[in-house]
């Protein structure tokens, strides 16, 4: 009967937090225009966003995001639905209250202004804007059912990826079956374990290849 009530309440604190956070320095709530820029089809296939669902870049900080995550859980009790290298995602549900949002609002102030005490990483670097390019060797499935080898990432380049390897969040594979092993490729993993990214597909530091032909 007061889930009406409840929603436009918390609409209404969404909105206020991202009037109170264009003030900030380094850390931004991203939005419709940015999720434009990177997918231009994003309004034109009928894609919509839940405001409910905050997404926060904090690419700029120079804290691991993983050390932010601890903070939030620590300051406000906050658990993250979901991180990435350089954005959280946090989901408002219907029992959200104001004074939660309102301590959301301080911690995040804390951070951007580097008033809590945790550890910075000193080589935390950006990620490139663009994936590297997926150049297939050979049809999948031959890769993914045909005999295989394990070996070390940094050997894997000139080989066929035999399996995925993809980085958890976003989920979206680096290398697929078939697909050509590149130094780019290779790079872009090798940057995204360096922040501490999950990372589905490497096994003790081994992806699985096709096995060369004798």
């Amino acid at each position: 009967m007061e889930g009406y009530g409840l929603l436009k309440s918390l609409l209404e604190q969404v909105a206020d937090l991202k009037l109170q956070m264009k003030s900030f320095k380094k850390i931004r709530i991203l939005g419709k225009r940015d999720f434009k820029k990177v997918f231009p089809h994003f309004q034109k296939d009928n894609v919509g966003h839940d405001p409910l669902k905050i997404l926060i870049d904090v690419s700029r900080l120079e804290y691991p995001t993983l050390e932010i995550n601890r903070y939030l859980m620590d300051e406000i009790g906050l658990v993250i639905e979901k991180s990435t290298h350089s954005t959280l995602l946090v989901l408002l549900t219907l029992g959200g209250t104001r004074s939660k949002v309102i301590r959301l609002y301080n911690a995040l102030k804390k951070l951007d202004q580097k008033k809590v005490w945790i550890p910075t990483s000193k080589h935390k670097k950006k990620l490139p804007v663009n994936l590297p390019p997926i150049h297939l060797n050979c049809l999948p499935s031959d890769a993914f059912y045909g005999e295989r080898d394990s070996v070390a990432i940094d050997n894997a380049i000139g080989r066929v990826s035999a399996g995925m390897v993809t980085p958890y969040p976003p989920g979206i594979p680096i290398l697929v079956p078939g697909q050509l092993v590149e130094k780019g490729s290779i790079d872009y993993l090798r940057l995204m374990i360096s922040q501490n990214v999950h990372i589905q597909g490497i096994y003790d530091g081994e992806i699985y290849v096709m096995k060369e032909k004798k």
